[in-house]
């Protein structure tokens, strides 16, 4: 069921997605969609809650029976309840209805095959929108590129490069010469810093080395619409439609794919109109192996250096460089590569700032969910004024004001889409609350001015007529 509700809320972000262009923006439309929802629901639970309180003089003439015959007392209740046409029940239903969303939207954000892992691309606030900021550290990329500038110009070498899982050497590539010209006047690129992703209205990803058996390729979802999935592999040009049917869903698990070989897939749009639309935009996708491949070095390219390349291998935690003078010789470990970065790096220094800057940006979130917490109780206080004492048999774990406190309790362990979600929650509760006291306090006006002009035609038509 979640996962059902995860995909249907992932279609509601791709709509808003195909008019904003950004994620961010669609989580907060998102929520604002489901707090105009519940909204109905919400008020109709306060109306049921001052019935409940409008019953207690009533409740408590019935404590003697209580003591007495509790089946007597347990049917008498329910009278009451029935008469009044009350569900002791009803306070809880929005709550119920929420958590299903919450864990749905925590799902979404979080698992590659739902989202087919574009939130860990898509950032607010130059953090991925599935990261956890204050538990987790930034997921840095495992190097498959290194640059050997010991090298000597001209001298030919052989290299290998070994996968590192739990520290022990496996997976060995294959020998591979290079050398590095003294004649060229091209010197080695350094790597710059992670690269930014951008995202169309009319997107289409696929996994890149995330799995091992399959490629996921997810696009935005159109209205009214089946899709028809295109494959081609380099170098070939020509795509090839994936599936003889079309596709109803805007996800699809290519699991005919060669591991280690890299695809390019197309979308083209059919409509139930008739019309085709073939979306201009591509993506590289690749199913990862276990053992590195596309191991290639420099061959004469640079004067000053020798460069090596290769594709990640599934599972690598690092990966270590070796260097011989011939094929028979390849001995000496030359570098080790780990996602950890030396501490006076600038990315490191960054990503020290970054936690910092999040530490600033969680105080001031919970400091408005507990301010959304107090207003539940403030208006709740405030509630009790118009319609009498509240009502004793109400569980206090059931309570908006205390889900929320157990709410901020956890937000520590929210990613980021998650937290923006309920700021967004917090900030239209708090207005909600005030639309809900407003119009709860007129209609008690209303029912007052209603009782005091029913008293007052009494008090006319018992009057003796003039003669």
């Amino acid at each position: 069921m979640i996962t059902s509700l995860a995909f249907f809320l992932f279609q509601i972000l791709n709509f808003f997605h195909r008019i904003t262009g950004n994620y961010s923006i669609d989580i907060i439309l998102l929520t604002l969609s489901i707090k105009i929802f519940l909204h109905p629901i919400t008020l109709q639970q306060f109306r049921f809650s001052r019935r409940i309180q409008k019953l207690q003089p009533l409740l408590q003439q019935l404590e003697p029976l209580k003591k007495k015959d509790i089946q007597a007392y347990n049917r008498e209740v329910m009278r009451l309840y029935s008469e009044h046409r009350v569900n002791p029940f009803a306070g809880c239903f929005p709550i119920f209805l929420q958590l299903p969303l919450f864990f749905a939207l925590f799902s979404l954000l979080r698992d590659p095959h739902i989202n087919g892992g574009i939130f860990e691309k898509v950032t607010f606030l130059s953090m991925p929108l599935s990261q956890v900021p204050l538990t987790t550290l930034p997921q840095l990329p495992l190097p498959t590129t290194y640059q050997d500038r010991t090298a000597q110009p001209g001298k030919h070498y052989f290299y290998q490069v070994f996968t590192l899982r739990n520290q022990k050497e496996e997976s060995p590539s294959e020998k591979v010469e290079g050398w590095a010209d003294p004649e060229i006047q091209q010197s080695l690129k350094t790597s710059g810093d992670l690269p930014s992703s951008g995202f169309y209205r009319k997107f289409i990803h696929a996994s890149d080395g995330t799995y091992r058996d399959k490629v996921v390729v997810v696009w935005g979802k159109e209205k009214s619409a089946v899709y028809q999935l295109l494959r081609a592999t380099p170098p070939e040009a020509e795509f090839k439609p994936i599936t003889p049917e079309p596709l109803k869903k805007n996800i699809y698990e290519d699991t005919s794919v060669r591991p280690g070989e890299e695809y390019v897939y197309k979308l083209k749009v059919l409509f139930l109109s008739g019309a085709q639309e073939e979306f201009v935009e591509t993506d590289t996708g690749y199913a990862s192996l276990d053992s590195i491949s596309h191991f290639t070095v420099s061959q004469g390219k640079y004067r000053d250096g020798l460069e090596l390349q290769w594709r990640h291998a599934f599972g690598a935690e690092g990966y270590r460089v070796y260097r011989g003078e011939s094929s028979a010789s390849i001995t000496v470990p030359i570098a080790t590569l780990l996602p950890q970065l030396p501490s006076g790096s600038l990315l490191f220094k960054r990503h020290q700032s970054n936690a910092i800057f999040w530490m600033l940006i969680y105080l001031p979130a919970f400091l408005l969910v507990a301010l959304y917490a107090f207003s539940q109780f403030f208006y709740q206080r405030q509630f009790t004024k118009l319609s009498g004492p509240r009502p004793t048999n109400t569980s206090p774990l059931l309570t908006p004001n205390f889900l929320t406190l157990m709410v901020i309790i956890v937000s520590i362990y929210f990613p980021v889409g998650l937290l923006l979600y309920f700021v967004t929650f917090s900030i239209s509760g708090i207005i909600e609350n005030e639309i809900i006291y407003t119009v709860l306090r007129r209609e008690e006006r209303n029912l007052l001015s209603e009782e005091g002009n029913k008293k007052g035609w009494k008090k006319k038509s018992g009057s003796k007529p003039s003669v």
